[in-house]
């Protein structure tokens, strides 16, 4: 409990990282499986008869899967296991269903944590994401490395403004999100938010955006998959992966073949079904004094502040 109290201080210590902290609850709201987040309270409040519970419903060889990587036969394998696991026995509460997908909204919402003095803004958007569908698994993965390039180009390269954004698309089961973060100058803080959303608006909008730079995306993403699959815990994550989102054994062997068979219509009919009247969920950690009036005046949403300290009032 002393480490988890000490992690949980440390994430909401600093206006950086309670952004990071508090984003899933922001999105996904407080009575969502992934909007619930560990606090003092919750964390005194679990016992030791919490935790064997918790153990003997859940860790269980009908709800596990087990990925082994390296020189062994399957037959020996097999023997070893079966003699070093035969007293774990299945039995217990059954699984529920994935958390579900929050609803798509047009209202957006600008959260706010005050950071004096701080010579840089974090600038965070969180967008509600499908969840994993093996169809189109590929093209959400190409359009989310699409907007952050997009949008490195934008901030980055012609204006200066940041050292890149980074987009990320989270991979639990049932309902995910899309992360779009950059650090930017103080004085751009407003404008890197126009910027953004005008890249989006772009992505959603022009097909043309889409074809220019899908091509590239999908050479860089297809030579990356050798050394993301390099080591034995890489190989053994991956093998997780199929596991975890109920995927055909081969569809590793597949994969490069399933990106670069994506084609610019695709990832054009998706981003227009997934960016367009989107609600957005900002996050922005800086210096307030500076930065405020400028982002008041963007009228994107409710302007809320977050005291670290405390969290959100949602």
């Amino acid at each position: 409990k002393a480490r988890h109290l000490g992690l949980l201080a440390n994430a909401t210590s600093h206006a950086i990282s309670a952004a990071d902290w508090f984003g899933p609850q922001l999105l996904f709201g407080p009575n969502h499986p992934y909007g619930r987040l560990q606090n003092s309270g919750s964390i005194a409040a679990v016992s030791r008869a919490d935790i064997q519970r918790f153990h003997r419903s859940r860790m269980r060889p009908d709800h596990a899967t087990l990925a082994v990587v390296g020189d062994i036969a399957l037959p020996q394998l097999k023997a070893q296991l079966e003699s070093l696991l035969a007293s774990w026995q299945a039995g217990g509460d059954a699984l529920g269903a994935a958390p579900a997908s929050v609803a798509r909204t047009t209202k957006s919402t600008l959260w706010l944590i005050d950071a004096p003095g701080a010579s840089q803004s974090s600038v965070q958007l969180l967008l509600p994401a499908p969840a994993h569908a093996r169809e189109r698994e590929p093209a959400l993965q190409l359009l989310t490395r699409l907007m952050g390039q997009s949008m490195n180009r934008n901030l980055r390269t012609d204006k200066n403004w940041s050292y890149g954004v980074v987009s990320t698309l989270s991979n639990q089961v049932g309902a995910r999100s899309w992360r779009l973060q950059s650090l930017v100058q103080t004085d751009k803080t407003a404008p890197a938010l126009v910027e953004m959303r005008r890249e989006l608006d772009r992505l959603a909008s022009d097909p043309s955006v889409v074809a220019e730079s899908l091509l590239g995306i999908q050479q860089v993403t297809v030579r990356e998959l050798p050394d993301s699959w390099e080591t034995h815990q890489e190989v053994a994550a991956a093998l997780g992966q199929i596991a975890l989102h109920r995927l055909p054994d081969d569809y590793l062997l597949s994969y490069s073949r399933r990106i670069e068979s994506v084609t610019p219509l695709e990832v054009s009919r998706l981003a227009a079904e997934l960016l367009a009247n989107r609600g957005e969920t900002w996050i922005v950690a800086g210096d307030l004094a500076k930065i405020r009036a400028e982002l008041d005046a963007l009228g994107i949403g409710e302007a809320k502040v977050i005291e670290a300290a405390r969290g959100p009032s949602l």
